[in-house]
């Protein structure tokens, strides 16, 4: 995969709308935003079969992990951690 090519402003865009729901407290629509980063960075792979896979098998997951997590009062910091992750994630490609 030649990175020079990607683009990935709307991951990055994504990733500080999460922050910013996280902070007011809307779950349903962080995790929205959290579904979306990853669908963006599958899209970029450019590879419909690996798209595909991943919907069938991520999105699940999330799923779950959505409806044990959807009100996290005690666990906002592990969310940040993920948020960081998910920086770490945007800076591989720099």
């Amino acid at each position: 995969m030649n990175t020079e090519k990607l683009d990935v402003r709307h991951a990055g865009e994504l990733l500080k709308r999460m922050r910013t729901l996280l902070q007011k407290g809307d779950m349903e629509d962080f995790y929205q935003s959290d579904i979306e980063f990853h669908r963006t960075l599958w899209q970029l792979a450019d590879n419909d079969y690996l798209a595909q896979m991943l919907e069938l098998m991520g999105v699940p997951v999330f799923a779950f992990f959505i409806v044990v997590n959807l009100h996290p009062s005690e666990k906002t910091e592990s969310i940040l951690e993920a948020l960081g992750a998910h920086d770490r994630i945007l800076e591989a490609r720099d």
